[in-house]
């Protein structure tokens, strides 16, 4: 379960959405998140050598499932093109 911090009305009024489901844990979500938190240590926020990082979720973009596969397209699509090409 995520909590969303909700949406801005037309007249830029916060309002909550509470709590949705952001996916359900599985066996192979739960080994893909160990990996990643192994392997993200030295992750920081905003760098811009991704080199690492598009290595990593480079063996998902093929994955059957959905969730990770997706993932791993998001996360390759912020690296600079230079670490994807």
């Amino acid at each position: 379960m995520v909590y969303s911090a909700g949406y801005r009305d037309k007249v830029d009024r916060g309002l909550s959405s509470g709590w949705i489901n952001g996916f359900l844990m599985t066996p192979d979500r739960n080994r893909f998140l160990e990996i990643l938190r192994a392997s993200g240590r030295g992750w920081a926020s905003g760098v811009t050598d991704r080199a690492a990082q598009v290595a990593f979720y480079s063996d998902d973009l093929a994955h059957e499932g959905r969730m990770l596969r997706n993932v791993a397209f998001i996360e390759i699509h912020r690296a600079p093109y230079r670490f994807v090409i």
